[in-house]
């Protein structure tokens, strides 16, 4: 018997030599692939990651505890006006307003974090290293197009909670989709069909209609 040729041997299936995952592998069907290369992928970036997520945390606890000792400060300046036998109702919204004015604060730095991570993931799936720069902030394809997708699962939110949850799933694809060049409003319009093609090198990897 003769030795079987190299060029019979089956495709090597082990990950890709810059990280991004090996070509044939289905990272939507096989959970172990994906944290595996999600493991990877951060291990093979820790101060992009590390560095940006420290950023935002810190810029989220500043507005979050400011506004609720804003919230709490602007409501007890009022405590002179108090009475045993009346209820603060409006010193009550006055704080809730106050800490919904920092959640709202919040969104730009939101958009822009996930922005960034999905520029940064696409570099990573194409097999290389986001800077701290790409990976802090996107470009402002991504930015809108992450904006058109909050407000449309808001707005499901708001009518019965149940169509935010189905828009939450139609459109998951959107954000990568505008990673990839979509417009804003072609990738929500194509992300209900659109599917990540993992069979095919991470050069050549495209969004594509099953």
């Amino acid at each position: 018997m003769t030795d079987p040729s190299p060029s019979s041997a089956p495709p090597s299936l082990s990950p890709h030599p810059t990280g991004a995952p090996a070509p044939g592998t289905d990272l939507g069907a096989d959970l172990g692939a994906a944290l595996r290369f999600a493991g990877t992928a951060l291990l093979r970036n820790p101060v992009a990651y590390l560095v940006v997520g420290v950023i935002y945390c810190a810029i989220y606890t500043v507005v979050i505890v400011g506004g609720m000792f804003g919230g709490f400060a602007a409501m007890l300046s009022r405590s002179e006006q108090w009475t045993p036998d009346s209820f603060p109702v409006m010193d009550l919204i006055l704080l809730y307003a106050v800490m919904l004015g920092a959640i709202v604060l919040l969104i730009p730095f939101a958009l822009m974090w996930q922005s960034a991570s999905g520029r940064a993931a696409e570099i990573i799936l194409q097999g290389g290293r986001p800077s701290i720069g790409q990976a802090l902030v996107g470009p402002w394809r991504i930015i809108l197009t992450s904006l058109l997708y909050g407000l449309l699962v808001t707005v499901g939110m708001l009518l019965l909670y149940v169509p935010g949850l189905i828009a939450a799933v139609l459109f998951m694809f959107a954000i990568p989709a505008s990673a990839r060049g979509a417009a804003p409003v072609a990738a929500l319009k194509g992300a209900t069909t659109w599917c990540a093609r993992t069979s095919a090198p991470p050069s050549s990897r495209t969004w594509c209609s099953p």
